[in-house]
């Protein structure tokens, strides 16, 4: 199976990038199935029916904000929309906790090559800072990540698919678009990098979904 670390070992021989840039949750952190759990349940208690087709089609990548307004109704009230994210990462946290928490296949040993090389490199991601917290305490990547630097959807910016994701991890970085690769899995986010004018995009495949016709390779 080609890893994280393998494809950027390739690449940094064949076409030198200086800057990267990660989704995390379907990415760095294969979760996928645990959001879904957590979604369907949540949304469940709710009354809102969701499969996992759904999801992935309409959702994934997306912050909770959108996805939450879209189910409930966009005139939902801001403390309804407050509990039913609070409700549904309780739920995925559990989930989380219940199964065995370990980076994707790869990602260590690729974190650790662009640290070690001096690469500027930072995350993007749709979760809420509840979750990033999460992950620094269970899967220790401060070792590798500021909290500080991380682009996190925080409401003052919108969500993927805009460019604002992607165009602040770039600032962040201090990388243009040319010279950085994008890691991603959702289409939302992938569209978001196209969207800031990233072109050097790899698709992390985590969910083994089938996109014919995609221009970027998958891993």
């Amino acid at each position: 199976m080609v890893t994280l670390a393998d494809f950027a070992k390739c690449s940094a021989r064949k076409a030198p990038f200086r800057g990267a840039v990660f989704d995390f949750n379907g990415t760095l952190f294969w979760d996928t199935e645990f959001h879904d759990q957590a979604w369907i349940q949540s949304m469940a208690q709710r009354g809102v029916s969701l499969t996992r087709e759904e999801l992935f089609v309409r959702f994934h990548g997306k912050p909770n904000d959108a996805i939450i307004r879209s189910l409930l109704g966009e005139d939902v009230s801001e403390t309804v929309l407050r509990e039913a994210e609070a409700e549904k990462e309780r739920i995925y946290q559990e989930v989380c906790r219940q199964n065995r928490m370990v980076l994707a296949p790869g990602a260590e040993e690729l974190l650790d090559f662009l640290k070690n090389r001096d690469f500027a490199f930072t995350v993007a991601t749709s979760a809420p800072a509840v979750n990033v917290d999460f992950y620094f305490q269970t899967l220790g990547i401060g070792r590798w990540f500021d909290w500080e630097k991380i682009v996190l959807f925080d409401g003052t910016f919108p969500g993927k698919p805009h460019p604002a994701f992607y165009q602040r991890a770039l600032q962040m970085i201090g990388r243009t678009a040319e010279e950085t690769v994008i890691f991603e899995d959702a289409p939302s986010g992938i569209l978001a990098a196209e969207n800031a004018g990233c072109r050097n995009i790899v698709r992390v495949d985590s969910e083994k979904i089938d996109a014919p016709g995609s221009p970027y390779p998958f891993i």
